[in-house]
């Protein structure tokens, strides 16, 4: 007798604990759902948002810092979660000079470089290639200024992306990355929106 309760006791246990487990994993793919709706909604909100700074792009091709700041404004302040919006030039070697000191002029800073990170992560000037992706606007500037003029080019990562968006003609996200402004070693994802005027490709 002694053995039968035991047995019908652990029975007891193991149903129970079957059945929370059940109820855990309900919960669980309910909230799962739910943040994976929530994910769409904030993805298809910023797909929205780059979709309108290319148009933007496309229209303005003389468009200085100040336009381009007060246009994200309010996309930033509705986008609390969008951690910066920028746009960079598709800039070939032989437009690099000129390029620099248009954005010297036109841009956030007085004396615009194209940098790329050494081997030890510093920001430097970048050395010669092909071409550059540089960031040449970014808002807002408060926390973001050390990625003006980081060309995203430079980095593998970034540069898929890159090549994926200007390839395809449509939104293209790179895999997690840290930003080179990011000083709490937070991960990001990039997405990247190509935008086209007078037949010259950029990558905003």
């Amino acid at each position: 007798p002694m053995l039968v309760v035991l047995l019908v006791v652990a029975g007891v246990v193991v149903l129970a604990s079957h059945w929370e487990q059940s109820l855990r994993k309900e919960d669980i793919k309910k909230h799962g759902e739910a943040f994976k709706q929530l994910l769409v909604q904030r993805f298809v909100a910023h797909k929205e948002a780059i979709a309108a700074l290319g148009r933007l792009v496309e229209v303005t091709p003389d468009m200085t810092y100040s336009q381009f700041e007060y246009f994200t404004r309010i996309t930033l302040k509705d986008n609390p979660d969008i951690f910066a919006l920028s746009f960079n030039y598709y800039v070939r070697k032989s437009e690099r000079g000129q390029f620099e000191q248009n954005l010297s002029k036109i841009g956030a800073v007085a004396d615009f470089r194209i940098r790329q990170r050494d081997s030890e992560l510093r920001l430097v000037v970048a050395g010669e290639r092909d071409d550059y992706v540089p960031v040449a606007f970014i808002a807002p500037m408060a926390g973001n200024a050390d990625a003006v003029g980081f060309d995203i080019g430079s980095d593998p990562v970034r540069r898929a992306a890159i090549n994926q968006a200007m390839s395809t003609g449509e939104l293209a996200a790179t895999a997690p990355l840290q930003l080179v402004q990011e000083k709490q070693g937070r991960l990001s994802l990039l997405m990247l929106q190509p935008a086209y005027f007078n037949r010259e490709k950029t990558a905003g």
